[in-house]
């Protein structure tokens, strides 16, 4: 899921954009609706966000609050450190990092074991497009031989009695 900055007062009463609000994202998403999914925060670049917070207090609010994935914070190095710093003086958890990072991976092993599936299926298709091509190109060798073998006079005259070749048909009316 991907949650905005929308302040909701009537569901959280924290005042809180909902990217950065626990109530909203361990409360609401996580437990009410129990999601266990990703949750990546909208850009936090955005407004909403920087007209009222660094962004560093912006990334540790929303790993705080439960957001797994911090989407583009308007200055990268100070949003990393400032989580890091967070894990360092305890403000957040090992676990907590952890969790995220578990959800992330589960996600990622679900669709790399998907992209297995779809290259089975590209590569069965290729497989087929070969095999086609190959039945082609021994039909062309095989209808070559035949043109050959009944156009040779001392065949043609005993054997077949009108050839008609139509597009890549070719009609043989034998005696």
């Amino acid at each position: 899921i991907m949650i905005s900055h929308i302040t909701a007062g009537n569901i959280t009463n924290d005042g809180l954009p909902s990217s950065l609000s626990q109530d909203m994202i361990e409360g609401r998403l996580r437990g009410d609706l129990n999601f266990d999914g990703i949750i990546i925060s909208d850009s936090m670049a955005m407004g909403a966000i920087t007209e009222r917070y660094s962004s560093g207090e912006a990334a540790v609010l929303a790993i705080k609050a439960g957001t797994d994935i911090v989407l583009m914070p308007e200055n990268y190095t100070e949003a990393f450190e400032s989580i890091l710093e967070a894990v360092t003086r305890g403000e957040i958890s090992e676990e907590r990092i952890d969790e995220s990072v578990m959800r992330i991976l589960s996600l990622k092993d679900k669709y790399d074991k998907e992209i297995e599936k779809i290259n089975a299926i590209l590569q069965k298709q290729q497989n087929n497009q070969t095999a086609i091509q190959e039945r082609q190109n021994n039909t062309d060798e095989l209808r070559n031989i035949i043109i050959n073998a009944v156009c040779s006079e001392n065949v043609y005259g005993e054997i077949v009695d009108k050839i008609i070749v139509y597009d890549d048909y070719m009609l043989v009316k034998l005696k």
